[in-house]
């Protein structure tokens, strides 16, 4: 078996519904699977596309895919409606930042919470409504990102946010 089909069979059997047990053995798995080497063979021909999914559970709805960036690309604040979401880094660097909404949804810009680089190995965990954006600091990375349920339906059905610049701040796109 590949890392990748033991992490399936292994997500299949931890995934159920949002708590600290199912987070904690997801995360375990999928950083199991960042630590997996270039060498594996499913993982040659991945890095000229940008994202590849490597598998959606038919009857779960979780999604698993690899993104390859490239040095400079940022995704700005965003939040993934009622999905949760692990991203793994396998090789290069990237950068985080969490925000805040002081004040309640919409009253006022975000506020930066934290930034912090993560490197090959590293795991992190947004749970829904966690507000975050993505900055690719090295020459490229390539990262896992697992998420709970379909974002493209998350995002076609208006609950996840996708933040805006105005006036050197990040607002939600109704206060523009």
């Amino acid at each position: 078996m590949t890392p990748l089909s033991n992490l399936i069979d292994g997500i299949g059997t931890s995934f159920g519904p949002l708590c600290t047990k199912t987070i904690e053995d997801c995360q375990r798995w999928i950083q199991r699977l960042a630590c997996t080497l270039d060498t594996e063979h499913w993982l040659k021909g991945l890095e000229p596309n940008p994202t590849t999914v490597l598998h959606q559970d038919p009857v779960q709805g979780f999604v698993l895919k690899t993104h390859h960036v490239l040095e400079g690309q940022y995704f700005a604040p965003h939040d993934h409606g009622q999905g949760w979401v692990i991203y793994a880094v396998q090789s290069g660097e990237m950068e985080l930042s969490t925000y805040v909404e002081p004040g309640g949804k919409g009253t006022a810009p975000l506020v930066r919470r934290e930034r912090y680089r993560m490197g090959p190995g590293d795991c992190r965990v947004f749970l829904p409504g966690d507000i975050h954006d993505t900055r690719c600091v090295s020459k490229s990375v390539r990262l896992f990102r697992f998420t709970s349920c379909d974002l493209d339906i998350e995002a076609e059905e208006g609950r996840m946010t996708k933040f805006v610049a105005r006036d050197g701040d990040w607002v939600r796109p109704s206060s523009v």
